[in-house]
């Protein structure tokens, strides 16, 4: 990366199927502004939900990851990335604009400044109740292949394509019998397949029983605006003012990855993945072109080297504000 110019920080927030079991758990325990945003949080979700989602993050008595409701999967994975991008504020790092994949548009959301938490987590309580209530059980399968291959009446007559990520990396959405079948028909051609730990098929048609109680419910948040824009994946575009229309579009249509980072790509970027696992800093490193001069940097990861990666993160703003020296390295318009 070219650091003579400040790069464009975009903040990116992951959906379900980001989450790992005990994430953000060594952050917790040695970063008190970290530990401090979950706590803070954590009373939020009391009020919300009647219970600790922080129990169920982080209990003692667990060796795996337990059986959870929806909602609080939801809740976790909201309140680990609000938090990761309040940590990262307090060191001086601020984006110029959030880019949301699918449930991470409420954290997006948020850190743009057009929901406050509680309202936030209201919301994720009313679109995971109305999916778990009027959806039926399916999944998600991330498949290593172009997504031509979703045009296979094999494929095609089972699936709809959820998600395009990169040239070789898609995801497809199905209902519980379809993602088996397709699954197996995948595996015997000897294409690479994996499913993700969510339990129904968003972005397709298999939610569109959740449509009306969400409208209703995000009819009443539309119209806010906020202090920087939001790139939304389900439209390949930016947005600084929310509307009821744009909160069903994240939930139903395909997440358009791909093309959102190329129409980011005008200019040189430092993407940073607020999310658990560090999902789509991995996809973005597929969908980059080679001669692409923005960096990608993760926070948390599954592998236990979240202290490792804020360090890295903060040495490399340093260095940059060494070169820029004295303008601060945060809200650089993006063109």
């Amino acid at each position: 990366m070219n650091t003579n110019t400040s790069p464009a920080i975009v903040m990116m927030f992951s959906g379900l199927g980001s989450e790992t079991f005990q994430m953000g758990r060594d952050l917790f325990a040695t970063n008190q502004t970290f530990q401090s945003s979950i706590l803070e949080l954590d009373q939020v979700a009391r009020r919300c939900a009647g219970h600790s989602v922080l129990k169920l993050l982080y209990s003692e008595s667990l060796d795996h990851p337990p059986k959870q409701e929806l909602v609080d999967t939801c809740l976790a994975v909201y309140m680990l990335q609000l938090a990761m991008a309040r940590t990262l504020k307090a060191y001086g790092i601020e984006p110029d604009c959030t880019l949301a994949v699918s449930m991470g548009f409420f954290a997006a959301a948020t850190v743009a400044g057009c929901m406050e938490p509680e309202e936030a987590m209201r919301a994720i309580m009313v679109q995971a109740r109305a999916i778990e209530v009027h959806c039926p059980r399916g999944g998600m399968l991330a498949v290593l292949a172009p997504a031509n291959v979703a045009r296979d009446p094999n494929v095609a007559c089972c699936c709809e394509i959820a998600a395009i990520n990169s040239a070789s990396h898609f995801v497809l959405s199905a209902d519980a019998k379809g993602l088996d079948t397709v699954e197996a028909y995948l595996r015997r051609s000897g294409i690479i397949c994996q499913r993700l730990p969510v339990e129904y098929g968003f972005h397709s048609r298999w939610i569109d029983g959740a449509r009306l109680p969400l409208e209703n419910l995000l009819a009443a948040m539309a119209g806010r605006r906020g202090r920087i824009p939001i790139i939304c994946c389900a439209r390949a575009e930016r947005m600084q003012q929310l509307s009821a229309e744009c909160f069903w579009k994240i939930a139903r249509e395909p997440i358009r990855f791909h093309e959102t980072i190329m129409s980011l790509e005008r200019t040189e970027n430092l993407y940073i993945d607020a999310g658990p696992a560090g999902s789509l800093a991995t996809a973005l490193k597929g969908a980059l072109r080679p001669n692409s001069r923005s960096l990608v940097m993760s926070t948390l990861t599954p592998f236990h080297n979240d202290l490792q990666n804020l360090e890295a993160l903060l040495a490399f703003r340093r260095s940059v504000q060494q070169d820029m020296a004295p303008k601060p390295w945060t809200n650089r318009a993006i063109v």
